[in-house]
């Protein structure tokens, strides 16, 4: 009992937000049953195509077996893999699909608020005012429509980090620079992330960073700011070389919502922003998902409010441009996730595809406010009651997105499913597992046919020449099969082209032979045998020498990070006294 009682617990408030994002988490605490959003589907074939990827020998996992019914797709190569690493790896630990999937969703809402929770202790050395601030950030309805509703794994994880990435712009313009490296940090898990998250934070840093320009105009500001954006480059290498690579130097059908009209078709009106989670309806949605709350929650916007008693005070504060600017920017983006910007004349900014995505920052610079402004309203010292009442009413300002005592109609219906993996697998009714074309029909090779694709069926065709192909096998994306009788052949084999197909033949004499892919009339891997009448082939996905730099590049970075972290808190040095004594 003694040695309870001294456990500093005190030291571990954070402890507090993991508990709470369980509470969180009450739509997904069904054991034997998913809720399925709206992405929901695609992100369970994303991760069972990244565990058949690994199974398969594919590290990293790029192109996708499962999709498309075995002639595989780039998913890997296209989408940020952070989503599918954590709910892959639980996988392949032997947990099943769908526990997989809950348990990241909350380790996600968990990080999300305990990070926060660092930065403000960072910035207000509080604990009280951090637990406030990560309290409201985790408990923000738009957050919670991304995991509940919407499935946006990408986006969920955006919040993950960017509280790390302005630790890093925090302890560069106002605090202790030797923590400067979580730009670097916060930035590389971005990328691994989701890639419009990415872009979108890049432009707001670049604000924020322009308003801290008298700060910034420091060689001892700009020199660890460049360096670690640099690390940040070379961190996440392993993803955006080949994305950067793919969509360069080959040509790929992208369908994202690029259209200005249809852009502005999915921005919300300023009442969905400012009304109460009860009452969003007031407004007409101009889109299709009516059941998406938008509103930044009325606990939120009532304390946003209430910052003008305490305004005076912020003027004489240490971080009063901080927060100023924090308040600017939270407005811009108010704005922008709205019908009021001129989104009919956006031009490339439709790249975004939901203006409401700029809600994302909205979310975080309001909670960083309202921290500051509870702490202030209760004149720094918080007491636990007063934090227990304001988390009491977090929770039941987004009751009806727990589905808790409200009537189902007012947000959404929510529908279950049965994804565990086998049943996911053999599932033929699972619309991403079901169809030969996933996602939203993107980054297939232009001219792809699904009709083709479907009449084709599996097994390698003779384009050119003549050759006898028989034992033919597949295991995921690879390939095996035995040729005889090839005169001047060209051979198509069932698998969607994409760079980085490698194809090793064994010919008669034991010589091994590698000879190069290429992309066939009908966009299928292709290989010309040229002189070779015989052999043993293996077809695999290995990737192309730039992305296997990018790849190498990105893990000696992580390990160079992770030993630097580790020297930083002083762990290496009490090792190696440690081992001299």
């Amino acid at each position: 009992m003694k040695k309870f009682q001294s456990i500093p617990f005190e030291k571990f408030t954070w402890l507090v937000l993991p508990v709470f994002a369980l509470i969180l988490m009450l739509p997904f605490l069904n054991p034997e049953l998913l809720i399925r959003g709206h992405d929901t589907e695609l992100h369970l074939n994303r991760v069972v195509g990244f565990v058949e990827a690994i199974n398969s020998g594919q590290i990293p996992a790029k192109v996708y077996p499962n999709a498309v019914n075995g002639f595989g797709y780039g998913w890997g190569i296209f989408y940020p893999p952070l989503s599918v690493m954590v709910p892959g790896a639980f996988v392949m630990l032997g947990l099943d699909l769908d526990i997989a999937f809950k348990l990241f969703l909350w380790i996600t809402l968990s990080l999300s608020g305990v990070f926060m929770y660092q930065l403000v202790m960072d910035m207000s050395a509080s604990k009280e005012q951090s637990l406030v601030t990560a309290l409201l950030y985790i408990t923000c309805p738009y957050l919670l429509s991304d995991i509940i509703i919407r499935s946006a794994v990408g986006e969920c994880l955006v919040f993950v980090f960017l509280p790390l990435l302005f630790r890093g712009f925090y302890s560069l313009l106002y605090g202790d620079r030797s923590k400067a490296y979580w730009v670097a940090v916060g930035f590389a898990g971005l990328a691994y992330s989701h890639v419009i998250g990415l872009v979108l934070s890049v432009m707001v840093s670049a604000v924020f960073l322009l308003f801290h320009l008298r700060r910034l105009w420091n060689w001892n500001v700009i020199k660890p700011l460049v360096a670690w954006s640099l690390a940040a480059v070379v961190l996440s290498a392993g993803f955006l070389v080949p994305l950067v690579e793919h969509m360069f130097f080959h040509d790929y059908t992208i369908e994202h919502l690029t259209d200005n009209e249809l852009t502005y078709q999915m921005a919300a009106y300023p009442s969905q922003i400012f009304s109460s989670e009860f009452v969003f309806h007031m407004s007409n949605y101009l889109g299709d998902f009516e059941e998406m709350p938008f509103t930044l929650g009325i606990i939120s916007l009532g304390l946003l409010v209430s910052g003008m008693l305490v305004f005076r005070s912020l003027i004489s504060h240490r971080l009063a441009w901080f927060y100023l600017v924090a308040l600017l920017i939270l407005g811009a983006t108010i704005f922008m996730s709205t019908v009021l910007f001129p989104w009919r004349q956006a031009g490339a900014l439709a790249f975004i595809q939901f203006p409401w995505r700029f809600l994302i920052f909205s979310v975080f610079f309001i909670c960083l406010l309202n921290g500051w402004i509870f702490a202030e309203l209760n004149r720094g010292s918080i007491q636990p009651v007063a934090i227990a009442f304001l988390a009491l009413v977090s929770l039941v300002s987004v009751s009806p997105l727990l589905d808790i005592y409200v009537h189902e109609e007012i947000y959404f219906e929510p529908r279950y499913g049965d994804y565990r993996y086998h049943n996911f697998m053999a599932d033929e009714g699972v619309i991403y597992n079901g169809t030969f074309m996933g996602g939203a029909r993107e980054y297939f090779p232009a001219g792809v046919d699904e009709v083709f694709l479907r009449q084709r069926g599996d097994g390698v065709t003779v384009l050119r020449g003549s050759a006898v192909v028989k034992d033919f096998e597949r295991a995921g994306n690879q390939l095996s099969f035995s040729i005889s009788g090839a005169d001047a052949a060209v051979l198509e084999l069932p698998l969607i082209y994409y760079a980085g197909y490698q194809v090793r033949i064994t010919d008669g004499s034991g010589a091994r032979l590698t000879l190069p892919a290429y992309e066939s009339p009908n966009h299928l891997v292709a290989v010309d045998l040229g002189a070779l009448s015989a052999g043993e082939a293996r077809v695999a996905y290995r990737g192309t020498l730039p992305g296997k730099i990018g790849f190498y590049a990105s893990l000696v970075g992580w390990l160079g990070m992770i030993f630097f972290g580790l020297y930083q808190k002083g762990i290496i040095q009490k090792r190696l006294s440690f081992a001299r004594a």
